[in-house]
């Protein structure tokens, strides 16, 4: 992978976890029926501690699993939620 590409997506990181709170909350992945989205700092635990960090978790974009019930895996599959396209460019 080429540095110039590392360094672009870690300025888009950096970009995103900067947005103010309440856009970053509207793609909360409690939003979500596969696990997508947004994680507020301290969102996730580790023996009852909230994790220090905040998580934007994203996977290949799909449609939800139509045997979402038959197997546990295919609850992760699904769209993923992306900020409104007006916050998205406002990051470039």
């Amino acid at each position: 992978i080429e540095q110039s590409l590392m360094n672009a997506v870690l300025d888009l990181s950096r970009a995103f976890f900067n947005l103010p709170q309440v856009v970053k909350d509207n793609i909360d992945i409690r939003n979500s029926n596969c696990c997508r989205g947004y994680g507020r700092l301290e969102a996730e635990k580790t023996h009852g501690v909230g994790d220090y960090k905040e998580t934007y978790d994203l996977g290949p974009e799909r449609s939800l699993h139509p045997e979402r019930g038959d197997k546990k895996y295919y609850e992760l599959i699904g769209p993923n939620q992306w900020p409104e396209s007006s916050i998205l460019q406002q990051l470039h």
